[in-house]
């Protein structure tokens, strides 16, 4: 019986361990880390494939950071270090240029920890391109609603619940 209840908890470890490994490759965020001299260690599916990458070609090919990075980095940033004023920092934006050379913004979380066999960082990245993209075309839809209003042939006004005159068009402030 004991063996049988070994057997089945060792089941459930393998199972749960492997639903773990599942979410962190193919989360929506990116996760790497890398080495003191800035080569990865790890890499999930994602990072990889906003990289143009698969994972097989960025870890243990020799691949580095700064490989990857589309910022000109000071002379001297640290090989683990992807941003650009490094100063302690461990959190900030890098922009990253994937294999066909599309660029994208990136916010990067990094800690670095410190071993016996040198240092090696912890990172977690979001793609902010498509949530850039969506603030620039809000903005530009605002500024399209903005010139239709204050342009339109007929006189429009807002007005609050106490009836009070809070904006008005061009047409209607000449009425």
């Amino acid at each position: 019986i004991d063996k049988m209840k070994r057997t089945k908890m060792e089941q459930i470890i393998r199972d749960e361990q492997r639903k773990l490994f599942d979410f962190f490759e193919n989360a929506p965020i990116g996760f790497y880390s890398l080495d003191g001299e800035g080569r990865f260690l790890f890499v999930n599916n994602t990072f990889a494939e906003w990289l143009g990458h698969r994972v097989e070609e960025i870890v243990g090919t020799g691949l580095r950071l700064h490989d990857l990075i589309g910022d000109e980095l000071p002379p001297g940033t640290s090989a683990h270090v992807p941003f650009s004023d490094p100063g302690g920092v461990e959190r900030g934006e890098a922009v990253f240029v994937a294999r066909d050379g599309r660029r994208f913004l990136a916010d990067i979380t990094q800690s670095v920890v410190e071993g016996e066999d040198g240092i090696w960082t912890r990172t977690v990245v979001r793609d902010l391109s498509r949530e850039r993209a969506m603030e620039e075309a809000l903005e530009r839809s605002r500024q399209r609603f903005r010139r239709i209003f204050e342009d339109a042939p007929v006189g429009i006004a807002l007005l609050d619940q106490a009836g009070t005159l809070r904006e008005s068009n061009g047409s209607f402030r000449a009425i």
